[in-house]
């Protein structure tokens, strides 16, 4: 508890938890400390209570990766990256490499089982996010009362892909059991969720909202100011943000651009579409859009290079005047 960890370099490492143990961070019942991943190839498995990278029972503490390829995964009750056993998730900043958290009772990235997400900032790099119970990034799950809220979660840069099972994607977690009231469904609240930047991001739940709260949780805050946001199946370009690198639409998701809005793919980029697109707004930039579904291209904004075996409807070209 309160150590410090520094991983850099190009060599690979695989690192394992105890009992109530993190992988990378906290032992029994302890605090992540402060932990920094710059690079290398980089395994982290929490044992029963811990996280994969984070608490060993307790809060995350403080977690920073700028590089690497980052696999996390927590035992029972932790979370992927972020708490222990009923800890929060502490500070946790993204901002490179290629990142893939799974946690189970506890959330993908942020709290551990039944306990707040923490401060999440995801910055850059390409972050993959995942857990059965707790939410995909944010609050854990819990079976003794409410789950843990979102925390604040703020995404500026980047790709990232939030799924879970019974909680929401990004935001708040499931909890069943005795609130003091008898026993129910008690949803922890979404918290605080902002997207402000060239970003991308997928959030998916079965049971909750795709952003927001738990079951019966409250919504929280959303602040979707610049980025591409999908939840679910529907994706939103807010203001206008630049592609972060290759993205693609999957079969039955629609993107909308709404008046006023810009996406701009940029050089040596693409945008493939394998479901549809609804421009009312502008597709710019000099990289391309693979079309391999629909394009409804309503206000005849669409400049970037287009390809592919799909349909691209434009405006009609015919007046009718009365």
């Amino acid at each position: 508890e309160n150590t410090a960890v520094s991983i850099h370099g190009d060599g690979r490492l695989e690192a394992n938890g105890g009992n109530s143990s993190a992988g990378i961070g906290g032992s029994t019942g302890g605090s992540g400390g402060t932990i920094e991943i710059k690079g290398g190839t980089v395994t982290a498995n929490g044992g029963p209570g811990g996280a994969g990278i984070g608490g060993g029972g307790g809060s995350g503490g403080t977690i920073t990766i700028s590089g690497g390829t980052v696999m996390a995964n927590s035992g029972s009750h932790g979370a992927g990256i972020g708490g222990g056993y009923d800890g929060s998730g502490g500070t946790i900043a993204i901002s490179g490499g290629t990142v893939t958290a799974t946690g189970s009772d506890g959330a993908g990235i942020g709290g551990g089982s039944g306990s707040y997400g923490g401060t999440i900032t995801i910055s850059g790099g390409t972050v993959t996010a995942t857990s059965t119970g707790g939410a995909g990034i944010g609050g854990g799950f819990s079976s003794n009362g409410y789950g843990g809220s979102g925390g604040t979660i703020t995404i500026s840069g980047g790709t990232v892909t939030a799924t879970s099972y019974n909680s929401a994607g990004i935001g708040g977690g499931y909890g069943y059991g005795d609130t003091g009231g008898g026993s129910g469904t008690a949803g922890g609240d979404g918290g605080r969720f902002t997207i402000n930047g060239n970003a991308v991001v997928f959030a998916t739940s079965n049971q909750a909202s795709p952003i927001g709260g738990g079951p019966g949780g409250g919504d929280g805050t959303k602040e979707l100011i610049k980025g591409v946001v999908f939840e679910g199946s529907n994706g939103t370009v807010c203001g206008s943000p630049e592609l972060p690198g290759d993205i693609t639409i999957p079969y039955g998701s629609t993107l909308t651009v709404p008046d006023g809005a810009t996406l701009t793919i940029p050089d040596n980029t693409a945008l493939t579409n394998n479901g549809r697109i609804e421009n009312h707004g502008t597709v710019n930039g000099t990289g391309t859009l693979v079309n391999n579904g629909t394009v409804n291209d309503h206000s005849g904004g669409t400049s970037a290079t287009v390809n592919g075996t799909g349909t691209v409807n434009k405006p009609s070209a015919v007046k009718i005047t009365f």
